[in-house]
């Protein structure tokens, strides 16, 4: 399935094509007056046909394949299809995490230089505020307007060849990606992901059918649906990990039965917290993947008693080539930890199968 010289989004259009009435993503949008959450359900052939649609739009709006787009889009539905549209299109995407802070959110933008915003109102409406940073904007496209919404429903007579439009060589194709509070940024291209598509799936044994919740937002998009898995649930959470109320997550969990999860120690550890305060368990999650800061041995020993099925690993490299190494909680919970508390460092676990490391 991997293809080096191809767009990263023919994977959505190999799981519409093999599992067109597969569930795809199931994103919360509201709460009934019973306390029920409402979801917006795609299958992977609607996923599919709804970011042709959106890749279709954005074209019509002046969009070009190789334009740096910048994605100001909440985590969700909207975000899944915009994603995919502009990679369907071959334009670059610019991610940025707005937890980040205005100014150094202001300093990306100037730093990626994009000529098109795909956002949300409120982002579009701050994009004609009189910033330097926005001096580079031509074109943009509001998403979750009557208009944007009557043009996914317009499904287009005719599939749009997956990376339509794009650079005669996709491997080196970049996907910008701002991923932390630095304004550093990373320069994705679709090879790179291939590749860590790859090898996430291969190194973690991820297979079809299974039950995802993603708590990276920036990547709720490209490793939820289609890619990563052939079964995702795309949970939307807040920007800010250390803001996010952890009731909600533990409800999904538990209620849609998610047998794989991928966040943050930050997010992690207030739902430990809270299944720990309300005697809850996590019985049908099995594998647990935790990145993007150091993770406690009091939050993986916390894991081990509300999630007593589950793996819990901690990969470990750089965003754009995560993982390089993993390792266990039970490894780490054992000689690691004592290794660790007399000072001699944290193990990091052993090289990836496929991973060349030089030191």
């Amino acid at each position: 399935m991997n293809d080096p010289g191809s767009n990263v989004a023919r994977h959505l259009r190999i799981a519409a094509t093999d599992r067109p009435d597969g569930l795809a993503t199931k994103s919360p949008v509201g709460v009934n007056p019973t306390g029920e959450v409402r979801h917006a359900v795609r299958t992977f052939r609607q996923l599919d046909q709804e970011s042709d649609s959106a890749a279709g739009y954005f074209a019509a709006a002046g969009i070009a394949a190789g334009a740096r787009v910048l994605l100001a889009v909440r985590p969700g539905h909207d975000l899944i299809v915009g994603m995919f549209g502009l990679l369907k299109l071959g334009a670059v995407p610019v991610a940025i995490d707005p937890g980040m802070g205005w100014s150094a959110f202001l300093d990306c933008v100037r730093r990626s230089r994009p000529t098109a915003l795909v956002g949300v109102r409120t982002a579009t409406l701050l994009s004609r505020l009189p910033f330097a940073a926005f001096h580079s904007l031509h074109h943009r496209v509001t998403v979750g307007s009557s208009a944007w919404r009557q043009a996914l429903t317009a499904t287009s007579p005719t599939q749009r060849a997956a990376g339509q439009g794009r650079p005669r060589h996709a491997r080196s194709h970049p996907l910008h990606v701002w991923v932390n509070r630095r304004t550093q940024g990373v320069c994705y291209t679709h090879g790179m992901f291939d590749a860590q598509i790859e090898l996430v799936r291969k190194t973690y044994a991820i297979s079809p059918g299974e039950t995802d919740m993603a708590m990276l937002p920036l990547f709720v998009a490209l490793f939820t649906s289609g890619p990563r898995h052939d079964h995702g649930h795309a949970a939307p959470l807040t920007v800010k990990p250390l803001a996010a109320d952890p009731a909600p997550l533990v409800a999904a969990l538990i209620a849609e039965k998610v047998t794989s999860s991928f966040g943050s120690p930050a997010i992690w550890s207030k739902v430990a917290d809270h299944c720990e305060a309300r005697g809850l368990k996590l019985p049908d999650l099995r594998r647990l993947l935790i990145a993007g800061a150091p993770v406690s041995g009091e939050l993986l020993a916390q894991l081990r008693i509300i999630a007593p099925h589950c793996v819990t690993h901690t990969p470990y490299g750089a965003t754009e080539c995560l993982p390089v190494t993993t390792i266990t909680a039970d490894e780490l919970l054992g000689e690691a930890r004592q290794l660790a508390l007399r000072g001699q460092g944290t193990c990091v676990g052993r090289p990836v199968s496929g991973v060349e490391i030089r030191v």
